[in-house]
């Protein structure tokens, strides 16, 4: 096996003042946003509560049907979760800490591989279609994996190429790959190997963002706001490029990272010296299983067993995609990542380590938990 990877340390940019973060230190906010980015996708797969079961049927309540219908854009969000995914990754290892590429690939497959593994036979016993599960969920996962995968390779080639050639170079190989499948209008449509390179621009985006974390400075609340509503209206953009233009979602989203990425670096800035509501934490921390469960909670509650909701219908739907998600965190993801943090962080003996490698991994600290 090849020597642990020490990853090139970022320099400070300038204009930015250091707010030192512990190393040890679960980055803050982080979960909250996954749960919302999450909690889209699954109002994405539900659609709107139809208000006209409780209000009189007026102008006013079908405009705001029709605004509801484009607030909000699951392949958005789950763009989203490609920029959070790179950071949280990249994170522990942003001051060049080493790293030996089969304990971390090892580490990765049982936290997150485990619960797909284990989630996708309950899905297909709820007798939901694998290819609607595969196109609106388990594509994105596997895209992960692979990321996982080749993460110490690609900080090799960062190291090599620096990070505007890495970047200009990965957004160059998805607008070709886009432009051959002109009629793709979905990031799935270009298969398991193909789409993680679709993506791949949009997860360096967020490794990038990591190496950004300790020298970021909170700016004025203006700024913060004005981001938090372009985030949604770009997701509302998006929604009405897709449907009504040429311009489909695999050439809009990746251009959507790049806001991401600012609006991201933004709210992390924030969080470093503002605490996130801690209820919202607490739900982040299943966002993960919500985002895996979901569908086939929504097939067997929907359709499968006889629960009489009657107007509370979609209300009753959510409520059971989030208490069963939170059943499948305990018992599942949970253990899993018990089960991943249990693996050593190297798995080479001693002896095969020079003495400087040997004091390196001693004087490293174990990552922390992170949420993806």
């Amino acid at each position: 096996m090849s020597a642990p990877l020490k990853i090139e340390s970022f320099q400070p940019a300038t204009g930015f003042v250091r707010v030192p973060i512990a190393r040890s230190e679960r980055l803050r906010g982080i979960d909250s946003i996954r749960f919302l980015c999450a909690l889209i996708v699954v109002h994405n797969h539900m659609g709107n509560p139809n208000p006209l079961y409780f209000f009189p049927d007026t102008a006013f309540l079908r405009a705001l049907m029709m605004f509801g219908r484009v607030l909000f854009f699951a392949p958005a969000a789950v763009i989203i979760f490609f920029v959070l995914s790179g950071l949280c990754i990249h994170y522990p290892y942003r001051h060049g800490e080493p790293i030996e590429p089969l304990s971390f690939i090892l580490k990765r497959l049982v936290r997150v591989a485990l619960p797909l593994a284990l989630a996708t036979p309950f899905g297909l016993a709820m007798k939901l279609d694998f290819q609607i599960f595969n196109n609106n969920i388990l594509w994105s996962l596997f895209a992960e994996i692979i990321y996982y995968t080749l993460y110490p390779t690609l900080m090799r080639l960062k190291t090599r190429m620096g990070w505007p050639r890495l970047l200009g170079t990965t957004f160059a190989v998805s607008l070709v790959l886009f432009l051959l499948q002109w009629d793709a209008s979905e990031y799935p449509a270009f298969g398991v190997w193909g789409n993680w390179l679709a993506g791949l621009p949009c997860w360096l985006l967020g490794v990038r963002l990591a190496e950004c974390v300790d020298d970021l400075r909170q700016s004025a609340w203006l700024r913060r706001f004005l981001l938090r509503g372009s985030i949604i209206a770009g997701m509302s953009i998006a929604i009405i490029l897709h449907f009504h233009t040429r311009f489909t979602n695999p050439f809009v989203l990746n251009l959507y990272a790049i806001l991401a990425f600012f609006w991201l670096r933004e709210e992390v800035a924030h969080f470093k010296n503002h605490k996130p509501w801690q209820w919202l934490e607490s739900l982040g921390k299943a966002s993960y299983s919500l985002y895996l469960t979901h569908l086939p909670i929504i097939v067997a509650v929907a359709w499968k067993l006889p629960i009489p909701f009657g107007r509370f219908r979609w209300f009753g739907i959510l409520g059971s995609a989030l208490v069963g998600s939170w059943v499948f965190y305990w018992l599942v993801e949970k253990p899993c990542h018990k089960l991943a943090q249990m693996i050593p962080k190297r798995l080479r003996r001693p002896r095969d380590l020079s003495a400087s490698e040997s004091r390196t991994l001693s004087a490293c600290p174990d990552s922390p938990a992170h949420p993806t």
